[in-house]
């Protein structure tokens, strides 16, 4: 989601210390919209026909202090819950260097039964929400204009593949603005002496 922007982790969340930050992709996801961001297990993600190799993002370590900062911000366990996942890194090329790294750790995965792959942390809605009453699950509703263009601002910063970023420019966000663009620029303003960090995914080291 967000976090894939550096200004959202540096000013928003007020995250100092990480490590080894890279773009990554999580294949067999996709990502959905409940207002918010969150992935889902699939099997393909389409984009104007185009089948993209899965979610593409940034996956970074953080030490337990900073790891329970992003749970408490993001609201963990009631809005969201952790999910152990497999992701590959790559360095963007704003090309097609993520769907290259992946093809590259399944060959090797297939070959030698070793791999690239990272065992990571994404969020996912909450398991126990499905057993809500329908009036109180969580939503599938189209993201705001300024929540979409936070997470397309991430995608250029990392130099994301190319086919993901119009993936990304496909979503139709809603007809409300929303107030996430508004709330990163008053946070700026207000907090200017953070170290850089980005993310995604996260390893606890």
């Amino acid at each position: 989601g967000s976090n894939v922007l550096t200004d959202t982790m540096i000013y928003l969340r007020n995250i100092r210390n990480y490590r080894n930050a890279t773009a990554a992709v999580l294949p067999n996801y996709k990502l959905v919209f409940h207002g918010a961001a969150a992935v889902e297990r699939t099997t393909t993600v389409k984009s104007n026909s185009a089948t993209t190799t899965g979610v593409h993002g940034v996956l970074y370590e953080l030490p337990p202090f900073d790891f329970d900062v992003v749970s408490r911000t993001e609201g963990v366990p009631l809005a969201y819950q952790w999910q152990p996942c497999r992701v590959v890194p790559y360095i963007g090329n704003d090309k097609n260097a993520g769907e290259l790294a992946l093809g590259q750790a399944r060959h090797e995965d297939d070959k030698t039964g070793s791999s690239r792959m990272i065992t990571a942390q994404t969020l996912i809605l909450p398991v126990a929400s499905q057993f809500l009453p329908a009036p109180l699950r969580p939503r599938y509703a189209r993201p705001s204009r300024s929540y979409l263009e936070i997470i397309q601002r991430g995608a250029q910063e990392w130099h994301l593949d190319q086919s993901y970023m119009e993936y990304l420019s496909s979503i139709q966000p809603s007809n409300q603005q929303g107030p996430e663009g508004r709330l990163l620029q008053m946070a700026k303003l207000t907090n200017d002496n953070s170290l850089p960090l980005r993310s995604v995914w996260f390893r606890q080291r």
